[in-house]
């Protein structure tokens, strides 16, 4: 590769092998899946080892396998001392990638903590069951209170009640 170091270039093979691009690199990028750039765009992220990551919605699009490739190279490289900022709205995906959290609901800071502060807050508000998550803590925030809906428009709900 022209004009990449030999580590930078090492990693671009380790990681587009891990998530499956190596074999499709020589294709034109407009015939690439919406995962397949996305997970492209994580590579490139990535290639010039910054100190600080800033992803938006990475897991997006994403397969199963990719997602949780991609977790475990976010663990490799925070654990190497660095920097990952994720904007997403797919909470539980970041449960075990993110030390520390931030909820923004309209422009506003409404929440922020530690794994352990949102994970005994998630515990507190589904009444001790050890499944409570960060979207039981995230819905508390924007919408308190919040039921399930009955849809009666539904083929068949209707004459069901």
């Amino acid at each position: 590769m022209t004009g990449v170091s030999k580590t930078a270039g090492e990693r671009i093979d380790e990681m587009t092998a891990a998530l499956e691009l190596r074999d499709v690199l020589d294709r034109p990028i407009a015939s690439y899946s919406t995962g397949m750039r996305k997970k492209l765009a994580f590579v490139a992220a990535l290639v010039a080892d910054p100190r600080v990551l800033v992803l938006d919605e990475p897991f997006e699009g994403i397969d199963l396998l990719g997602i949780y490739t991609m977790k475990d190279i976010l663990a490799q490289y925070v654990a190497a001392g660095r920097s990952v900022l994720v904007s997403s709205h797919i909470l539980p995906l970041l449960e075990d990638v993110c030390s520390r959290f931030a909820l923004i609901h309209h422009g506003t800071l409404a929440l922020e903590g530690d794994r352990d502060e949102l994970a005994l807050r998630a515990r507190e508000l589904s009444q001790g069951d050890a499944r409570g998550d960060l979207d039981a803590v995230f819905l508390d925030v924007v919408a308190p209170g919040r039921q399930a809906r009955r849809f009666n428009t539904i083929a068949g709900i209707g004459e069901s009640l």
